[in-house]
């Protein structure tokens, strides 16, 4: 599924994810990576993989590191 709309809004909605339901700044607000995948499915009606979770975290966390965005020490 590397490149279709639904991984693609995916990550999109990861970020919302991230943005509305995590504060980077909590050291208790943490959030599974179990979590994210049924709320992804939830948004979307698909379940995704763990592995392409971690990875869109990483490419998330690639991005707020390049537009200089503060999350949190080690992003999200």
């Amino acid at each position: 599924m590397a490149n279709s709309d639904l991984s693609k809004l995916k990550i999109l909605f990861m970020y919302d994810y991230f943005k509305t339901h995590v504060n980077a700044f909590d050291q208790d607000g943490t959030v599974s990576v179990n979590e994210i995948i049924g709320y992804l499915e939830e948004k979307t009606g698909y379940t995704f993989e763990r592995k392409s979770i971690y990875a869109d975290i990483s490419k998330l966390n690639e991005y707020i590191g390049m537009t200089e965005k503060v999350v949190g020490e080690d992003g999200w």
